[in-house]
């Protein structure tokens, strides 16, 4: 090799390591960047994007009366269930219940295990949040068959349709001790807060790791009320009965 293709070539090799040394830095700076929790949703902001024809305090009133924005909640007709605390329990709890025959409602708005065809939901999918709220759908059927002037009238008569498929049991007091279900939701409503979150967050990346704790229940007034609030299932199948029957489910799983 002659001198002046060894100096090209030194010159060449020092290019590149001079490119080298400048964009590492570039790459060390996007390395050191922090990882960010994801964003916790307000229950309005999902009920806005997953359920944009039914007003948010609508379905905020609804959720809080049905699940208590538990995600996992499950309600059984005439039975009671441990409430499962993740996904996989959720899943694997619907599972059995079926197996067993059970008639049960899931997710943050109670859908039926009947119309989980109807909506193209699937024991998997009628956990997600968005998807619940994205199918309250038969609330809007109700809302569009209540032959009403009053869109008022014509909601409350919806919200029975909800309840138990038709426009009459929601008015009517079917448990002891408490209003109607139409009046059960409209005292929800007064409950209602621009910053209501669901009740299981986003999970977050930076908290540091909590040793175990023991376990404790403690029986407070609201615990004890929504107990006493207990309800069957919420579902619009065709098949399920006028009368309805209380079940023993507890959605905060105090109980």
């Amino acid at each position: 090799m002659n001198m002046k293709a060894f100096k090209a070539m030194l010159v060449a090799v020092f290019g590149l390591l001079t490119g080298l040394c400048l964009l590492r830095p570039a790459l060390a700076v996007q390395e050191a960047l922090p990882v960010q929790d994801a964003p916790e949703l307000t229950f309005n902001q999902l009920a806005a994007k997953c359920a944009p024809t039914v007003h948010a305090s609508t379905m905020q009133a609804l959720v809080r009366r049905e699940s208590g924005f538990n995600p996992y909640a499950i309600g059984v007709v005439d039975g009671v269930v441990s409430q499962p605390k993740t996904l996989e329990d959720a899943i694997a709890t619907v599972k059995a219940l079926h197996k067993a025959g059970k008639n049960f409602s899931m997710g943050l708005a109670q859908i039926n295990k009947y119309n989980l065809p109807k909506f193209g939901l699937t024991y998997e999918t009628v956990f997600e949040p968005c998807q619940t709220c994205n199918r309250c759908s038969i609330l809007e059927d109700c809302f569009n068959r209540a032959g009403s002037v009053d869109s008022q009238v014509a909601l409350q008569k919806a919200l029975s349709c909800y309840y138990s498929g038709n426009f009459r049991t929601g008015f009517r007091q079917d448990f002891k001790g408490q209003p109607p279900y139409v009046k059960r939701i409209q005292l929800a409503a007064s409950q209602n807060s621009e910053e209501q979150k669901l009740r299981i967050p986003a999970i977050s990346v930076t908290t540091p790791l909590q040793g175990p704790v023991k376990a404790m229940v403690k029986k407070t007034p609201t615990a004890a009320k929504i107990k006493r609030q207990a309800e069957s299932d919420r579902a619009v199948a065709t098949q399920a009965p006028e009368k309805r029957e209380a079940a023993g489910w507890d959605a905060f799983g105090d109980w």
